[in-house]
């Protein structure tokens, strides 16, 4: 009986030793779980500021290449347009030079053949 009352208060104590490395580690668990959070809250507060930033520059960005591309539009468009303009001018100044062009190979061809007629062979 004396065995069993000694090993009694070893036995708790042995409990109590394991217990307070139990507790002892669930401490530690904790603060490592608070320095992590106070680390993750600090690079947090110093990457939102900074991603914000990058969404207003994104923005920015696309909001330029949507002018751009507006731009690119209607440039396109009025390129097209004086392209257009400026094959109507040449089918105008075409028709223009073949009306010109008949009454003076005409006049030139009747020339010619009174300047042989007349004796005078250069008509130009």
């Amino acid at each position: 009986m004396l065995h069993t009352i000694a090993s009694g208060p070893l036995h708790s104590s042995q409990h109590l030793t394991e217990g307070i490395c139990a507790v002892a580690m669930l401490l530690d668990h904790k603060m490592a779980d608070y320095a992590a959070d106070l680390v993750a809250a600090s690079v947090m507060s110093w990457a939102d500021p900074l991603l914000k930033l990058i969404k207003c520059a994104m923005e920015a960005m696309w909001e330029a290449a949507e002018g751009t591309r507006v731009a690119v539009d209607r440039l396109h468009n009025m390129c097209e347009e004086a392209r257009d303009e400026m094959q109507k001018v040449a089918e105008v100044m075409k028709d223009e030079m073949h009306r010109e062009r008949r009454p003076a190979a005409e006049e030139m061809c009747h020339g010619s053949q009174g300047g042989k007629q007349g004796g005078s062979a250069t008509w130009w």
